[in-house]
Order: C-alpha cells, then sequence, then structure tokens
C-alpha cells in the first residue's frame, strides 16, 4: 500500500504526513527566499539541486536552507488524500 501512495505524490506539488517522500520542485522558502543548494549545505548528501526536501523526515514540512545553516520551512501545500483511499482500496 505505502507504494501505491508514494507513487501517487510522485513529483507532486503538495506533501502529506511530514514531507518524507515528497520530490516536487519548490525551490522557494515560506518567507519568499531561495533555497540554496543541498550539496552547497551538506558534505554527506549527494543532492545537486535546491528543491525542498525533508530527506529523513526529521521535520513536519518540506524545508531548506536560506543561507548557510539556517534552515526554513517551505510552503509546500499539504496534500488532500482523501480522494486517493477508494481509488487505492480499488488496486490493492
Amino acid at each position: 500500500m505505502y507504494f501505491v501512495y508514494a507513487f501517487l505524490l510522485k513529483d507532486s506539488a503538495c506533501y502529506d504526513s511530514n514531507g518524507r517522500i515528497y520530490s516536487g520542485r519548490q525551490n522557494v522558502s515560506r518567507s519568499g527566499l531561495p533555497c540554496l543548494s543541498w550539496a552547497d549545505q551538506l558534505a554527506d548528501i549527494n543532492v545537486t539541486h535546491n528543491y525542498c526536501r525533508n530527506f529523513n523526515g526529521a521535520n513536519k514540512t518540506p524545508w531548506c536552507y536560506i543561507a548557510r545553516g539556517i534552515p526554513e520551512e517551505c510552503d509546500v501545500p499539504k496534500c488532500d488524500v482523501s480522494g486517493i483511499w477508494p481509488f487505492m482500496n480499488t488496486y490493492l
């Protein structure tokens, strides 16, 4: 069930839960500042884009760095998944 759910949210413009599987292209923080490249902020991560993420699910929403070492949540809307459950039950 998780796989189907993750597939439906892939490349979505919204996130669910804490945004751990969010893979959209939002790259601006909640205050409107541009996100910095992840590669410039985290040496141990192999990601070169600047999209909002919550890689390990530790935060409540997708976020990004807006300055060296300064994180900020992104203004990504939370998904309304109420209409997904009937669809999922059909294919499970």
